[in-house]
């Protein structure tokens, strides 16, 4: 099943900007639903979809985005912790790429996101 926020039609791109604005939007790390119900969101700012296949979050959550990872224009995209849980505290219609096995510390850290050549597009510091 096609999400709503995937790329018109579920299609992967034709262009896209070489440094596509791709950001953290919001990070979870103390949910009150217990540390299966975190998650990380992250925001396309761009007006095209953008193909982030292969792109990665090397801290605390590690995560791989599958390939065929696309995200609408002005669209979201959530890595979660359990998916069942997610969506059970904060309901449907949200685009989930993928869970983690990893969790993020509640004390803080430092979330970098990379492109799939491995350079950071955007790193976060939260506490």
């Amino acid at each position: 099943m096609i999400d709503q926020n995937t790329a018109p039609n579920g299609k992967v791109p034709q262009s896209q900007p070489i440094n596509p604005d791709i950001s953290f939007e919001q990070i979870e790390f103390d949910p009150p639903g217990g540390s299966d119900a975190e998650y990380v969101e992250l925001v396309n700012n761009e007006a095209t979809a953008i193909d982030v296949s292969g792109w990665s979050i090397d801290t605390g959550v590690e995560v791989t985005f599958k390939p065929g990872t696309v995200i609408g224009p002005g669209a979201s995209i959530f890595f979660v912790k359990d998916d069942r849980t997610f969506r059970s505290t904060y309901g449907p219609g949200k685009y989930v790429g993928a869970t983690y096995k990893g969790k993020l510390s509640s004390d803080g850290e430092t979330l970098r996101l990379l492109d799939v050549a491995g350079n950071i597009v955007q790193s976060l510091d939260f506490s």
